[in-house]
């Protein structure tokens, strides 16, 4: 099975990226081409959605860890949407899976986001004090 992919500018520099298929050897890149197109130094979080990834072998794992470290050093907020049983049993298995940001769902992941942007807000206000 093939991997599609679609991406989606939410807003300016958040991006949900829609994976639907297998990550494996023959997909892996692919996956992290269409990854490295819309991460910039602007670029404020990605989200994968993996709602529809039933498969995903080590290189897939690399891309992924690729991807949040890359975001990261951008200072931005790498996000993992709605993982499949056996997907999540993977990142679990390769002890990954404490270290990802992983939420159940986009409304999750989103209250994350607020909660992030509040806190940044009392951040700076504290500063200019």
């Amino acid at each position: 099975m093939g991997l599609t992919i679609k991406i989606t500018e939410r807003e300016a520099g958040i991006f949900i990226i829609l994976l639907k298929g297998s990550i494996d050897s023959s997909t892996y890149e692919n996956m992290d081409s269409a990854i490295r197109s819309v991460l910039t130094s602007s670029t404020k979080a990605i989200i994968l959605n993996m709602g529809e990834v039933d498969y995903i072998t080590s290189m897939g794992i690399k891309v992924v860890m690729d991807t949040k470290k890359s975001v990261e050093e951008h200072r931005g907020i790498f996000m993992m949407i709605d993982l499949q049983p056996q997907v999540k049993n993977v990142f679990e298995i390769v002890k990954l899976y404490p270290t990802l940001n992983i939420f159940e769902n986009i409304d999750e992941a989103d209250r994350y986001l607020l909660e992030l942007q509040k806190k940044d807000i009392e951040r700076r206000r504290r500063e200019l004090k």
